[in-house]
């Protein structure tokens, strides 16, 4: 494993701690760190010693991201392949973490109190895995998200969001409590949940579709006009209607983190004034820049 400064590996007592290094940058990656990161993982894998992974950061944040002045246009040279940087650098780290049959992995946003959060809940979960159980015991597809509420774990995100109006409904996340409401709310959730989420698959992970590398850009183009054409149906929705469902549901967080997709992935939204609107809405609400702040977004 090659040592890099940009990433601190510790293994004590089964568990590998992986920080991440660059507090001055708010730990946000560089080519650098993503493959010192992988580097970390791939001794996960090769390590039977390792029974878990804490992955952590230095200094005051956690991780802000990909550090964005490796990628600044302005340096000069071919405007930046972010779908190359998903490729060559996210991807397949992903993957090997995805494999991580029979390990725990623990990701910590570095609060003050992580540490505590760390020795009260996640080293119980350790001493008690046995060697080899695989702990993707949460969700055995090893993906997000995961729902755990007491002893109850749930999977998937239309049952999460389902459970949540259920557990809530004084927030009204599921409409009025009528059933054409409910069936409203749970059409557009399914909407996005099933038409527009998987739409950007060929955008993040191009190679999941096919292995010609040639081809990534025809999958990428094809991907765009779907998404276009998704876009365009919430467009006509929002026509007369401040949100997807005509009252605010859980479909509109769900869908508003895919229209931050469309940003990021360059998909055309242009002409689309109802849908500019909509994110206007969702951009200024507190709940929604609460939410992004504590995850770093905003």
């Amino acid at each position: 494993m090659t040592a890099s400064p940009t990433m601190l590996s510790a293994l004590a007592d089964g568990v590998l701690t992986l920080t991440l290094n660059r507090p001055e940058k708010l730990n946000s990656f560089n080519e650098e760190m993503h493959l010192a990161l992988r580097d970390g993982i791939q001794r996960a894998h090769d390590d039977s010693a390792v029974r878990a992974v804490l992955l952590t950061g230095a200094g005051r944040g956690f991780c802000a991201g990909q550090d964005l002045g490796d990628r600044d246009p302005r340096k000069g040279g071919p405007a930046p392949d972010l779908g190359k940087t998903l490729d060559t650098f996210y991807n397949p780290t992903l993957r090997l973490i995805r494999g991580l049959a029979g390990l725990v992995m623990v990701l910590l946003a570095l609060l003050p109190f992580s540490r505590t959060l760390y020795t009260q809940l996640a080293m119980p979960l350790v001493s008690q895995l046995p060697t080899g159980q695989s702990m993707i015991a949460t969700n055995p597809a090893g993906a997000v998200p995961a729902l755990v509420d007491g002893d109850f774990v749930l999977l998937q995100n239309a049952a999460i969001m389902g459970y949540i109006a259920d557990r809530f409904p004084q927030a009204g996340l599921g409409g009025d409590g009528s059933p054409r409401q409910r069936a409203e709310a749970t059409r557009w959730l399914a909407f996005v949940n099933s038409d527009v989420h998987p739409a950007f698959s060929p955008l993040f992970a191009p190679g999941k579709f096919i292995a010609d590398e040639s081809q990534y850009d025809a999958i990428r183009a094809a991907a765009h006009k779907r998404l276009r054409s998704l876009f365009e149906t919430a467009d006509r929705q929002l026509a007369d209607k401040p949100w997807l469902a005509g009252f605010r549901s859980f479909a509109d967080p769900y869908f508003y983190i895919t229209l931050r997709w469309a940003a990021g992935t360059k998909v055309d939204l242009s002409g689309l004034d109802n849908l500019a609107a909509y994110k206007a809405r969702m951009d200024a609400d507190a709940g929604v820049q609460a939410a992004l702040k504590a995850e770093g977004l905003a």
